[in-house]
């Protein structure tokens, strides 16, 4: 046990971590600790503690070191606890070399290290199956870069993590020495930088200001997504990086649709976006909890896993569902389109009926399956196209004759549905409704009419809110004053 067990803490099994870096074993040292300032912090996930100081090892020079503890909660088998030391590289061009080593004392197992780079792909690798033979008590360390296959630019990483994650207690204390990289590789093609220098809305006329709201929101779902499993977080702060853990499964299908169209503008290399909507999908295929082929509507960015004891979503997994074969269409012909078809064949739209005509909003393994059914206009219309269409676990369709299409009148407009307008929105994302009659409704111009209401009410309610108006107006479920809600309904 570390020396500031006392300080953890109570009920926490402890473990310590020291970095030292000094005369790399072979090649060029990486960082230099004696000058290293603040550039390093912790990371919590879960029932964990870390700390991390720099110390005077006694070992050619200073070190970091990085204390932890983890426990995971009792009421939770599953879930995953994690801890991280983080460290930037002052220079981090590694484009030149085939391998990073160091120099470990003690057990490896279940240590990761990571890599990140200055377009934010990240990857974690074990370094249990990189270890060498233990010589005085040191392994030597080496472990090839080619095994980042995640890292898109060699020639700016900007930093490397040590992880330990855990689903029980664990305790252990390692030291790690002499970081450093080495071996000669040819330089790889530099890539594509994609970010612009950020220019205010006002200073923009009307066309490209909506090139760049587009834009940007592309890139919501390229840097807010973990590199590895590209799931794609649920919520973000704006103006800072955080590290939000959740991501949500429906925030995947529309980050896979807008990943090929950044690709279509030209604002992200297609190289790029076509691994990272494979990697995404393989993720899906293997890694993702899923229950008959539905997902869960948030999932643990990195793991994959049910978070927040959640429901397994029909409308979301409908919404992934949509994106994924989006980017098959998009990518015909290749491995993207095989996965999306699996997936979607996957999932047992039958079984979420639960014995009635129109689908269950979700499922979950404590209560079964929720009571209230995709059985109004909303949304829901997504889900039940493709449930009707299924190659494999096709619903009757009933469920799309007999939805209620019940109208509501505001001002001079009249529409089904709520008055949110996501709801009006995310069908139209994916099929295109201006030219598909059933007899019973013309869905986009039905769509139009909500937008119209939409604008009127924030024009009628201006005098109440300062941040409504005819310029200004669109309201959907979102974060908002009194919270998370569906505003406009």
């Amino acid at each position: 046990m570390c020396a500031v067990a006392d300080k953890i803490p109570s009920g926490l099994i402890a473990g310590c971590l020291l970095i030292q870096c000094c005369t790399p074993v072979t090649g060029g040292m990486l960082v230099d600790f004696d000058a290293l300032s603040r550039d390093f912090g912790t990371w919590t996930r879960g029932n964990a503690f870390a700390r991390a100081d720099q110390v005077k090892a006694g070992f050619r020079g200073s070190g970091l070191r990085f204390q932890y503890a983890i426990r995971p909660a009792a009421d939770s088998a599953t879930a995953v606890s994690e801890c991280g030391l983080w460290l930037t590289f002052p220079d981090g061009d590694l484009s030149s070399f085939q391998w990073l080593e160091l120099r470990l004392k003690g057990d490896p197992e279940g240590l990761e290290l990571g890599l990140k780079d200055a377009l934010w792909f990240e990857q974690f690798i074990a370094l249990e199956k990189f270890a060498g033979t233990a010589q005085h008590g040191w392994r030597p360390v080496r472990v090839p870069l080619r095994q980042f296959e995640a890292i898109s630019d060699w020639y700016a990483v900007t930093g490397m993590s040590l992880v330990v994650r855990s689903r029980t207690p664990t305790s252990g204390e390692l030291v790690v020495d002499s970081i450093a990289v080495g071996g000669e590789r040819p330089p790889p093609p530099r890539p594509r930088r994609h970010r612009a220098p950020y220019q205010r809305p006002a200073a923009l006329d009307e066309e490209t200001f909506l090139h760049e709201l587009e834009k940007w929101s592309c890139f919501y779902f390229w840097y807010e997504a973990d590199a590895v499993s590209g799931l794609v977080k649920d919520r973000c702060k704006a103006f800072y990086r955080d590290a939000f853990p959740v991501a949500s499964i429906a925030a995947v299908g529309f980050g896979l649709a807008c990943l090929c169209v950044a690709d279509a503008r030209g604002w992200l290399s297609r190289e790029a976006v076509y691994r990272r909507v494979r990697d995404t999908l393989r993720f899906f295929r293997e890694g993702a909890e899923s229950v008959r082929g539905f997902f869960y509507h948030f999932l643990e960015i990195k793991s994959g896993r049910r978070a927040w004891n959640c429901e397994l979503s029909s409308i979301d997994t409908a919404l992934l569902v949509a994106g994924a074969l989006f980017a098959g269409e998009y990518f015909a012909g290749t491995e993207v389109q095989s996965l999306a078809d699996e997936i979607y064949r996957r999932v047992d739209w039958q079984w979420m009926l639960n014995g009635g005509v129109h689908p269950s909003m979700g499922w979950t393994p404590e209560g079964g399956f929720l009571p209230s059914r995709w059985s109004g206009y909303n949304e829901g219309l997504l889900l039940l196209i493709l449930g009707c269409g299924s190659p494999t676990h096709p619903i009757d369709p009933r469920a799309w004759w007999e939805l209620n299409r019940d109208t509501r009148r505001y001002g001079p407009f009249t529409f089904a549905g709520p008055g949110a307008l996501f709801v009006h929105q995310y069908p139209h994302l994916f099929i295109d409704f201006r030219f598909l009659e059933d007899g019973l409704m013309d869905y986009y111009l039905n769509s139009v009419q909500a937008a119209l209401a939409a604008r009127r009410w924030a024009v009628v309610n201006a005098p109440q809110s300062r941040s409504y108006g005819e310029s200004s107006w669109g309201l959907t479920a979102c974060d908002g004053p009194e919270g998370y809600r569906a505003y406009g309904s």
